[in-house]
C-alpha cells in the first residue's frame, strides 16, 4: 500500500466527496472503493474543463473487503499518505460488519486506527462528514480541527 497514490488525501476514505478545487464537483474516494466498492458503482473524477463529463466508468470488481472470492482476514486497512512538503500521515478503513471473535473487538480496532491514523472511516461511512471537510478524527470519534 505504500506505493498507492491516494488522491484526495483523507477524502479518499469517503465513497464520494466534494472537491472544491478547481471548482466544486463530486469525486469518488479511491481507498473507499478499493476496500468496500461494489461492482457497477459509478466512479467519478475531477473534470478536465468546465462541461467535461466526470463519469470515469463503473467499478468492475468488488473491493477487497467485500469480494467473496478473496478471503481477506484483516480487520483494517492502513495506507500511508505522503506528499512532498507535507507531513506524512496514515489513513485507515475498517469493515464494522466483519464478525470478530475472541478478545479483540471492533472498539479495539477503532481505538487502534484512531491512534495510528490521521483519519479513518468504516463501511457505514460514519465519519464521512469530518473526512470530506479534511478534518482529522480523534479517538473520541468527534471531528477535530480542519487540517491546514
Amino acid at each position: 500500500m505504500d506505493r498507492l497514490i491516494v488522491p484526495g488525501r483523507q477524502c479518499a476514505l469517503a465513497p464520494y466527496y466534494l472537491d472544491r478545487l478547481p471548482g466544486p464537483c463530486c469525486v469518488s474516494g479511491a481507498l473507499w472503493h478499493a476496500a468496500f466498492g461494489l461492482p457497477g458503482t459509478p466512479i467519478v473524477r475531477q473534470p478536465h474543463f468546465e462541461g467535461d463529463p466526470s463519469l470515469e466508468g463503473h467499478l468492475a470488481r468488488p473491493g477487497i473487503f467485500v469480494d467473496a472470492g478473496r478471503t481477506f482476514p484483516g480487520l483494517a486497512l492502513i495506507a500511508p499518505s505522503r506528499r512532498q512538503g507535507e507531513d506524512d500521515e496514515a489513513l485507515g478503513l475498517h469493515p464494522v460488519r466483519k464478525q470478530i471473535t475472541g478478545a479483540w473487538g471492533n472498539d479495539d480496532t477503532v481505538e487502534a486506527l484512531a491512534t495510528i491514523c490521521g483519519s479513518y472511516n468504516d463501511d457505514g461511512n460514519s465519519r464521512a462528514a469530518g473526512i470530506s471537510e479534511h478534518r482529522a478524527v480523534p479517538a473520541n470519534g468527534a471531528p477535530g480541527n480542519p487540517a491546514p
